[in-house]
């Protein structure tokens, strides 16, 4: 599989190996060294070592090595000559990301799925760690049409989750801006604000039920489409989600329990409202039923 980059300003003039290794960090610069000199790496498709200066608007590309297909992490809910509707399986990344360039749903569907949809794309996405709905466009325009349904906040999506705690209210509105914090060497973060610059975030909440004198399952349903809201509002109210790694408490959950349960819309094509939902995952469930009977 052929991989390709274009050099950018900020590498021209610079030694190929500062490029791969400063840009494309998922792999060691010891190993981009020995892809190099293996002939899997080309500069302006011809051979080249270590030390060839790369300028910009270079093309520099890689021949990876095809994996094998690994087993399909999502399930298809709906489907027509415009949408999918696709449940996706905990731990499975939306799109590429560092070197999970084949692991992901969208290269799944477009390459391995039977039959192959290769003109699919995202329209809304998901945390890795987070399950169920995702909607899936069959081609741009109908990209184009749901994207503006989503701006407009015309989907209503809602979500299950386990929190931490006892939830004393039934239902209520965290209405709380939400703030991304400068970035570290991890993984962005974002707190909960009243400063101007903190974008408005709305999140609905209805108390599911209490389980044990550990947890509380509730419906989340976020008003508006802030990154990482309902894991920030939650944990702004002391009930974090469980497993959350970031926001949440110490714990040997190894992932959020949070679950996209369904989407309702109108279809752009039919007209007709729908809703696509999915089944609570079987690991969020095992959590429930063992909290349940303890």
């Amino acid at each position: 599989m052929e991989l390709s980059s274009r050099v950018t300003t900020e590498y021209k003039n610079a030694p190929l190996i500062e490029y791969l290794a400063g840009r494309f960090k998922y792999l060691s610069r010891d190993e981009w060294v020995e892809r190099i000199k293996s002939g899997a790496i080309t500069l302006n498709k011809e051979l080249c070592q270590p030390d060839s200066v790369v300028k910009q608007g270079d093309w520099v590309t890689y021949n990876a090595p095809d994996r094998s297909p690994p087993r399909r992490d999502y399930t298809i809910l709906f489907e027509d000559d415009y949408l999918l509707g696709v449940d996706k399986a905990p731990h499975l990344l939306v799109h590429a990301s560092g070197p999970y360039i084949q692991e992901n749903l969208i290269y799944q569907l477009r390459t391995w799925n039977e039959p192959p949809l290769p003109d699919t794309h995202l329209i809304n996405r998901l945390d890795r760690e987070t399950s169920g709905v995702i909607l899936i466009a069959k081609g741009k325009p109908m990209l184009r049409i749901m994207s503006q349904q989503f701006a407009e906040t015309a989907v209503q999506k809602t979500y299950l989750a386990l929190v931490d705690g006892v939830m004393k209210k039934s239902n209520g509105v965290i209405e709380r801006g939400i703030l991304q914090l400068p970035k570290d060497d991890g993984p962005p973060k974002y707190v909960v604000s009243d400063a101007p610059e903190a974008k408005a975030a709305t999140t609905h909440f209805v108390l599911v039920e209490i389980i044990g004198e550990t947890y509380s399952l509730v419906r989340l349903f976020p008003k508006t489409g802030r990154t990482h809201q309902l894991r920030v509002h939650m944990a702004s109210i002391g009930h974090p989600i469980v497993g959350d790694k970031v926001y949440g408490r110490s714990s040997n959950i190894d992932r959020q329990l949070l679950h996209c349960h369904s989407n309702t819309f109108v279809h752009p094509k039919t007209e007709k409202k729908m809703t696509i939902a999915a089944p609570i995952p079987a690991d969020m469930q095992a959590v429930i039923d063992e909290a349940r009977s303890g």
